[in-house]
């Protein structure tokens, strides 16, 4: 078996739907950058009016870190998880074929 043909061959994404997913990516990160300099800031007592004003638009607290931070950890383990379980699954069909 050449090693062509032990590759998965998957449909590909168009142009316009690739940049639709990197701009809502890139928006998504810049916030959560955005959010974690107003919180900085506000740690280390660097204040400014229109800082204040997001801070409080976003009415975070020390509680809402802990929860975000839950959400990551756990958003990350279950993606970590699907992929492994993925991987093993696909690594198992690949050696059945090549059987």
């Amino acid at each position: 078996m050449r090693n062509s043909e032990k590759f998965i061959i998957r449909k590909q994404t168009s142009h316009r739907r690739t940049w639709g997913r990197v701009v809502i990516l890139t928006a998504l990160w810049l916030f959560v950058a955005f959010v974690i300099i107003v919180n900085f800031s506000f740690i280390f007592h660097l204040y400014s009016d229109s800082l204040v004003s997001f801070y409080l638009l976003m009415n975070l607290d020390y509680q809402l870190y802990e929860i975000v931070l839950g959400v990551i950890v756990t958003v990350s383990l279950i993606i970590w998880g699907y992929a492994a379980w993925r991987l093993r699954q696909l690594r198992g069909k690949q050696k059945h074929e090549s059987a």
